[in-house]
C-alpha cells in the first residue's frame, strides 16, 4: 500500500498544504448536487501536487447519534483531524458549545 500524503517525504519545489473542511457546508452540497461524498478520493484529489500537511474536518456532533461517531472514527482512521463541537437542543434548534478533537489512535 503507497504511504499516504500526510506520510510522504517532501519533494524539492512541492508545496505545502492544509485543507480546512467545514462539514455541514460540503455535506449540503454535495447533497444538492445529488452525489455521495467518497472522503478519500475527496483528499486524494485535494492534495493532488500538494505536500499535504493536514486535513482538518470541522464539524457538530449529536450525542443522540451514535452512528456519527464511527463516521468520525473512520475519517480519522483516513487521515482526517476531526475538530468537532458537542451539538445541544435548544427550543427545538440545535446550538454548539464547545470544541473538541478526537483523540489520536
Amino acid at each position: 500500500m503507497a504511504p499516504s500524503a500526510l506520510q510522504r517525504p517532501l519533494q524539492l519545489n512541492q508545496q505545502r498544504a492544509v485543507i480546512f473542511i467545514d462539514a455541514a457546508n460540503l455535506y449540503y452540497s454535495f447533497q444538492e448536487l445529488g452525489t455521495l461524498i467518497e472522503y478519500r478520493e475527496l483528499k486524494s484529489q485535494l492534495e493532488s501536487g500538494f505536500h499535504l500537511v493536514g486535513v482538518r474536518y470541522y464539524t457538530g456532533v449529536d450525542s443522540t447519534k451514535p452512528e456519527q461517531l464511527g463516521f468520525l472514527c473512520h475519517l480519522h482512521q483516513i487521515d482526517y483531524e476531526v475538530i468537532a463541537k458537542e451539538l445541544v437542543r435548544d427550543n427545538s434548534s440545535f446550538k454548539l458549545i464547545s470544541i473538541s478533537k478526537l483523540p489520536s489512535t
